[in-house]
């Protein structure tokens, strides 16, 4: 038997180039331009107006405005940022009273960040739920701050006003005397000199108008009476206590009620102290007796409550101002209603 074998002979393809056509099998070559037959044009110089076409900027094209998607975003981010890096424990709310007049320019009051479960007690617009079962007593609160001091250029902490600051020395090492002043951590830290509370309004729109109108309606009519009738020992007497009383409604309603120093970790206790806990809400550690407050959005130390009249929060820092207040008003109340009722009957 025979066996054959049919040879196939390859051929090597030929190299693809931009010279090649595809048409035919032949290769046909782009005939090349002489240097002498380009145009003037193709061989001209470049001038100064050419280099400065060249470098000069592109034309600048208008920018489409903000959505009002990316304009919340960056709002969450710049108030979650003021929120961590915050020196004090208060809780996330607008970083400036005027961020407070363009939250409730843009977005209403209907903000879902700003009224959940952690929102402060006055975000809200003036009288929105007037005649409600729920309505907010503070009503407006926040709006006439940020309207008021985010014109006048006042510092926020929470839902609270700071009026005026001052920088203290701090020392980290106050026990070591052979450490240098360097190297013993010296710094300066701001502290809260005057602050009001939430409710400034109805202290300074209510409280206070009160207290002078009563006081001046018994001045006019009992106490400064021309004539035989005036007597100055009970003139001084009721001077005294009517001042005392403006100036204790002052210490109580401008004085830091206690706000806590932000705590990233717990300091140092002793054995029968109580520990610190963690307060998600202001990211801090926090004492036992130290309450967050809702209404003023910062944690308290030693917090008792929160009163409209004096417009803050009563805790560690105003309580004994608060309670000569309280003594103060039974006492000037008393005072003038028997002052009163006695005029009126001679």
């Amino acid at each position: 038997a025979t066996v054959t074998y049919n040879t196939c002979q390859w051929q090597r393809p030929l190299a693809v180039s931009p010279k090649t056509s595809f048409k035919s099998n032949k290769t046909t070559t782009m005939p090349r331009k002489d240097a002498s037959e380009l145009s003037k044009t193709e061989l001209r110089p470049l001038t100064a107006h050419d280099v400065s076409m060249d470098l000069s900027p592109p034309p600048a094209q208008p920018k489409a405005p903000p959505s009002p998607l990316s304009i919340k975003a960056n709002r969450n981010v710049s108030r979650t940022n003021h929120w961590r890096n915050n020196l004090y424990a208060a809780g996330m709310v607008e970083p400036t009273w005027a961020d407070e007049v363009v939250r409730v320019g843009i977005y209403g009051t209907d903000d879902d960040d700003m009224q959940d479960s952690n929102a402060n007690g006055p975000n809200r617009s003036c009288c929105e739920d007037a005649g409600s079962e729920n309505m907010d007593p503070t009503c407006g609160c926040l709006v006439i701050s940020g309207v008021i001091c985010g014109r006048m250029g006042f510092k926020r902490l929470g839902n609270m006003v700071i009026l005026k600051e001052r920088a203290i020395e701090v020392v980290d090492n106050p026990n070591d005397i052979e450490v240098s002043s360097i190297e013993s951590g010296h710094r300066f830290e701001s502290e809260i000199v005057y602050i009001v509370g939430p409710y400034w309004p109805m202290m300074l729109g209510v409280t206070y108008p009160l207290i002078l109108g009563v006081s001046y309606f018994t001045a006019v009519n009992v106490i400064f009476l021309k004539g035989s009738e005036f007597n100055p020992g009970l003139a001084v007497i009721w001077s005294l206590l009517t001042f005392a009383l403006c100036y204790s409604l002052f210490r109580v309603a401008f004085k830091n009620p206690g706000i806590l120093k932000k705590y990233t970790s717990p300091p140092n206790y002793g054995p029968n102290e109580p520990q610190w806990r963690w307060d998600d809400r202001v990211q801090s550690y926090a004492p036992r007796r130290a309450v967050y407050d809702t209404d003023c959005a910062v944690v308290i130390e030693e917090f008792d409550h929160t009163c409209p009249w004096t417009g803050t929060a009563i805790g560690k820092g105003n309580m004994p101002a608060f309670q000569a207040f309280i003594v103060l008003v039974f006492l000037c109340l008393i005072m003038d209603v028997i002052l009163l009722t006695s005029s009126s009957m001679i």
